[in-house]
């Protein structure tokens, strides 16, 4: 799940800065040329974000539902408390020896639609809703000159 824009490496884009839209985080480049880039967005496969909920800090590494690209899981880390429905997850920005976030903190990514005591208990995760529609993207903003250390 990619999409091609027409900016590129001319404009100031560069691999791995972060794409969103007037709505919330919708990938990263993965490929430029002189006036084009190319954006994976946040449900293809091989896509994972640090993720955390916006109101209470709890925090996660959100990746796609195997199957249904449209259902992004957010996986808790470790937590004592439980996460409601309608809450906002935003980008952690966080890093580990085995992950590292390209994304600037506080990015909105989505919200929790679906959140069962069970499947918290269980598996330590909840279903999120991508707040961007990635099937009809317009107009995106790459957030260029970040940081890369």
């Amino acid at each position: 799940a990619d999409v091609v824009i027409d900016v590129g490496s001319g404009e100031g884009v560069e691999v791995d800065d972060p794409v969103v839209n007037g709505d919330g985080l919708v990938g990263t480049v993965t490929a430029v040329t002189g006036n084009s880039a190319r954006v994976a967005l946040i449900v293809d496969h091989s896509s994972a974000v640090s993720a955390k909920i916006a109101s209470s800090g709890i925090k996660g590494l959100m990746k796609p539902m195997v199957g249904d690209p449209d259902d992004l899981i957010l996986d808790f880390l470790d937590s004592e408390n439980f996460v409601g429905k309608g809450q906002l997850v935003v980008t952690a920005g966080w890093r580990t020896q085995t992950f590292e976030s390209g994304y600037p903190p506080n990015l909105p990514i989505g919200e929790v639609v679906e959140a069962s005591l069970r499947e918290q208990e269980a598996q330590q995760q909840v279903h999120i809703r991508p707040l961007a529609d990635l099937r009809n993207l317009d107009l995106v903003q790459v957030l260029t000159g970040g940081s890369r250390g």
